[in-house]
């Protein structure tokens, strides 16, 4: 049958972000009232008739790392959808007053944080990070009693779960 997992995460891009990167989440774009200042994002990547049967975040199928292209797939479809009617999605591209683009997202995927990982490691490199200590980006949550941490380490994406094995679904 399976679970649902809800997805929250604040992704900050590094200054020196490929265009091809944030042109993946363009579309999510919103207007910053009373910031002009923000520099224009790439156009979005062309959609290849991708929908829901096509690629999705925890494909089963292939290995989300060897993609050679992670950022050509139907992002902002994902991050602004929820597959399940408990979540409520959210997602939006927005420069920041620290002249960043940040992404923040939430939505929920019918499956579990250990298999949506693979698929949002490729964005590790590009998030900026605390030099000395990892650094939060959001939690997962699911069947479990405690969240999944979703943790940025020297380009890294990681995951802690903070459910005691004894007690995990």
């Amino acid at each position: 049958m399976g679970s649902y997992t809800e997805v929250v995460l604040q992704l900050t891009f590094t200054p020196d972000t490929p265009d091809h990167v944030l042109a993946a989440f363009s579309a999510l774009a919103k207007a910053a009232p009373g910031n002009p200042e923000a520099p224009e994002l790439p156009a979005p990547h062309p959609v290849q008739d991708e929908d829901w049967g096509d690629w999705e975040p925890t494909d089963e199928v292939s290995d989300p790392a060897a993609d050679p292209e992670p950022w050509m797939h139907n992002w902002p479809l994902w991050l602004s959808t929820s597959m399940s009617v408990g979540t409520t999605p959210h997602a939006q591209l927005a420069w920041s007053a620290m002249g960043t683009w940040v992404l923040s997202c939430r939505w929920g995927i019918k499956s579990w944080p250990d298999a949506i990982l693979p698929a949002l490691q490729w964005l590790g490199p590009f998030l900026e990070g605390w030099d000395r200590q990892p650094t939060l980006l959001g939690y997962m949550t699911g069947i479990d009693p405690r969240p999944t941490l979703v943790w940025l380490w020297q380009g890294r994406i990681s995951l802690e779960n903070l459910t005691p094995e004894d007690e995990r679904n």
